[in-house]
């Protein structure tokens, strides 16, 4: 009997479990919100997540499906995500503190924490980050780990993202070695021949590659040609990254209403962050540093 069957003749409890081991769960369809609020399912979610209860799961799956992507849903899926991957309900930034603990499954929660991360979750980036270090994907790693830096417009990421920390060693002030070169030119040479085949999250990563200048000299304005065709093929990530990189002024001749058509491109396709007056407070960055 299929999974799903099995899962529908089982006790209600039961059937939720066998759901939530399901990498897409249950539902074959995306829910229109309706009457659900997705706020409201993600905050009860947590108040459960603190008491160690594993009702918090069905929760934040509730609010993860829900149409369309705001904060909220955003914050369930990373939470949905990292929950499954750990087997923690820990917070972000805590210790498990002897609570309720299951097998960490990452495999099922890799792809909530992928569309959290797609949808602009620095939470679920930098959980990404971490998950591709444990299994040795570099060039996962790589990628999760500048997307984090440009997502965040942090002033400390991005000076602390120096070829060095990508090619592998822990401090970025250390001096390079023949095994961290080799590294990141690994890291650089995989990213070129994937772009040049078309692949548009590969292009992301060549676009942050020309924009802080690791591997190659910074090139913004070869960087926003980057992004602006991974926004023509559908990613809102690469809309987002053309408007951050015009405001931080490093690509000249931008007028304002492109920037605001690629806020509002990148907010249409389900980034929360750009939506109007929020994207407005974002402030421009200095981080030029030598490598």
């Amino acid at each position: 009997m299929p999974l799903l069957s099995r899962a529908r003749a089982l006790p209600p409890i039961a059937a939720l479990c066998a759901c939530l081991l399901m990498p897409g769960g249950c539902a074959t369809t995306t829910p229109a919100r309706g009457d659900a609020d997705a706020q409201a399912l993600l905050e009860a979610g947590q108040r459960h997540a603190r008491q160690q209860d594993w009702t918090a799961l069905r929760l934040y799956r509730q609010a993860a499906v829900l149409q369309p992507v705001d904060e909220s849903v955003m914050g369930a899926q990373a939470r949905l995500g990292r929950a499954l991957a750990t087997g923690s309900l820990a917070p972000y930034g805590e210790r498990d503190g002897g609570g309720a603990v299951r097998r960490p499954r990452p495999e099922q929660g890799r792809p909530w924490l992928l569309r959290a991360a797609r949808h602009g979750s620095t939470a679920a980036m930098r959980d990404l980050r971490e998950d591709a270090r444990r299994r040795g994907d570099v060039a996962q790693e790589a990628r999760w780990r500048m997307r984090f830096a440009m997502t965040t417009q942090s002033l400390f990421e991005r000076g602390a993202l120096r070829p060095t920390q990508l090619g592998g060693l822990p401090d970025p002030r250390s001096p390079p070695t023949a095994a961290s070169q080799a590294r990141l030119d690994a890291i650089v040479a995989s990213i070129r021949a994937q772009a040049a085949r078309g692949d548009v999250e590969a292009g992301i990563d060549l676009g942050l590659l020309q924009t802080f200048g690791i591997g190659m000299p910074r090139d913004p304005q070869a960087a926003l040609a980057q992004f602006q065709r991974a926004g023509d093929a559908g990613s809102a990530l690469g809309l987002y990254f053309c408007g951050l990189l015009a405001m931080e002024n490093a690509v000249t001749g931008i007028e304002r209403a492109q920037i605001e058509t690629w806020f509002a491109r990148a907010h249409a396709a389900g980034f929360p962050l750009a939506r109007d007056r929020r994207w407005q407070t974002l402030r421009a960055p200095v981080f030029h540093f030598s490598s």
